[in-house]
C-alpha cells in the first residue's frame, strides 16, 4: 500500500480491532511505531482519527464494514471497523466527537467503495 501510494510504511497506523466502539486519537508520536504487526496496533481500538497532516489509518475488513471518513476542514480522517456490536454501539457516532474542533468536524464517508 505504501509504494503505491509513494509513502513510507511508517505513516501508517493499525487498530487491534475488538469489535466494540472504542475510539483513538491517533497522535504524532505514533508514526513509525504502529505498523509493524498486530501486537504493535493501536490497542483494542475498532475506529482510529487522525488529524496528523501525512499519517494514514487502517482498519481491517472481513464480514464487518470498513469506513472511511474524512473531515477536509478539520484535516482527519478516520478509518472505523463497523461489525454489528460496534454499530450498535454508535462506533460510528464516537469517532466523530472526538473529532476536534466540532465545528470543522462534519466527517463524510468517502463515497468510494
Amino acid at each position: 500500500m505504501s509504494q503505491a501510494l509513494g509513502t513510507e510504511p511508517g505513516q501508517w497506523v493499525y487498530a487491534r480491532q475488538v469489535h466494540q466502539d472504542r475510539v483513538a486519537v491517533v497522535q504524532a508520536e505514533d508514526r513509525h511505531c504502529r505498523w509493524q504487526n498486530l501486537e504493535d496496533a493501536y490497542p483494542d481500538s475498532d475506529a482510529l482519527l487522525s488529524q496528523i497532516s501525512g499519517l494514514g489509518v487502517v482498519v481491517l475488513g472481513a464480514d464487518c464494514v470498513p469506513i472511511l471518513l474524512y473531515a477536509p476542514r478539520a484535516n482527519a480522517v478516520a478509518a472505523v471497523h463497523a461489525g454489528w456490536r460496534g454499530t450498535v454501539a454508535q462506533v460510528l457516532t464516537r469517532t466523530s466527537r472526538n473529532c476536534k474542533p466540532k465545528r470543522a468536524c462534519k466527517l463524510k464517508t468517502s463515497g468510494r467503495a
